[in-house]
């Protein structure tokens, strides 16, 4: 799966997900937090309120 996610994404390109917790179930999130990636991840422990808003 993880080789499939890689190549369909451009590491360069800044990132976000929406609610899903498919991506959660299907370890998506796991691979984009591990990853070489420009990622916003809105989920990350500690994250304010004002940051969460801003990916919205």
């Amino acid at each position: 799966m993880e080789k499939n996610i890689a190549w369909y994404i451009n590491k360069r390109v800044e990132r976000t997900v929406g609610d899903s917790m498919t991506l959660f179930e299907t370890g998506v999130m796991d691979f984009f937090r591990k990853g070489n990636f420009v990622f916003i991840d809105k989920y990350r422990e500690g994250i304010t309120i004002e940051e969460k808003l801003t990916f919205t």
